[in-house]
Order: C-alpha cells, then structure tokens, then sequence
C-alpha cells in the first residue's frame, strides 16, 4: 500500500471513553457484532477499554450478536444486554446503525435516553442527526477519505517514493443521547 487515507479507529474509541467519562458515565456496556473479522470495529473498541482502564473502569456488560450490524441487531442486543445489566448508564455501539437500534427498544421500553441510559454510535450518518433526539457519536470523515484517496491516486501516475499515510481525523458529535 503505497498511500493510506482514513483516522485511527483505535484513536476513535480511547476518544470516546474519554469523551464519556467526563460527561459523567460509570457503567460502561458494549452492544456490537462480532468483531473478528472487523478490524476498525475492534480497534474502536480496543482502545475505548484503555480509555476505562485508565480511569479506573471497565465494561460492566457486553452483547454480541454473530450476524451483521442492523437496527434491529442493536434493537434486539440492547434488551437483552440490559435484561442482565440493568444498571448500566451508558452503550456503546459499534455503528449508528445499531445504536438507533439501541433508541428504539429505548423508545418502546420507556428508557429516558441520557437521562437513564446514555447511547453512543460511530458513523456520524445523517439518519442519526435527523432524529427528534440527535444521536451521539463520533464522525468519520468518510466522504473526505474519499475524496482525499481519489486526489491522491489522480495527482500523479507514477508510485510515490515513500508510503503515505494520511490522516483526516475524526469529530466527537456531541447530541441529545449521550
């Protein structure tokens, strides 16, 4: 790979435990797919559990579901990760698409999101900021990876002398759920 363009997912996830714990949150649950085979998804959280770690904390209670990422995935992971951690007061999930999962079985079970159970996704897509409570998350960047990549492989058409890596970042959207 002779140019890269894209954020440190592992950068993403101590971010938003750092994020999260300054806003309060003590008992951290974890609603996702199977990571195995996604590499930013366990960078993500790889380094949201040193960001617990070095506050003193850790995931209180994890759901995983072996299927893919949808919003009933993470409508359905969410209940029954709080059916056996009831106490948690925040989620973190591996994608928006899951957490507005997670809002859902919020919104039918009578949950008062951030009041008393924070949600907080990855992505930053539109649908998540559409809502009547905007979703908390972190943004990618995506559409400026993009673009970056396509600039770079158009700028010339001989191989660079040296690999380049290119970082474009990410932001901490901070919303009505978390």
């Amino acid at each position: 790979v002779d140019i890269a363009v894209g954020m440190s997912h592992r950068q993403a996830g101590y971010e938003t435990g750092r994020h999260l714990i300054k806003r309060g949150y003590r008992k951290f649950g974890y609603a996702g797919h199977t990571i195995i085979t996604d590499d930013r998804a366990s960078a993500r959280y790889e380094g949201l559990c040193v960001a617990l770690q070095e506050a003193g904390l850790s995931l209180i209670g994890e759901q995983r579901s072996p299927g893919g990422s949808s919003t009933q995935s993470g409508r359905d992971l969410l209940e029954l990760l709080l059916a056996r951690q009831p106490s948690l007061d925040v989620v973190i999930f591996p994608n928006d698409d899951m957490a507005m999962g997670g809002i859902f079985h919020c919104m039918q079970a009578a949950i008062a999101i951030k009041e008393k159970l924070g949600i907080f996704g990855f992505n930053g897509l539109d649908i998540g900021q559409a809502m009547p409570m905007p979703l908390s998350t972190i943004l990618s960047k995506r559409f400026l990876i993009g673009k970056t990549a396509a600039e770079k492989l158009l700028e010339s058409r001989q191989r660079p002398a040296e690999k380049t890596i290119i970082n474009t970042g990410f932001d901490i959207i901070e919303c009505a759920t978390a």
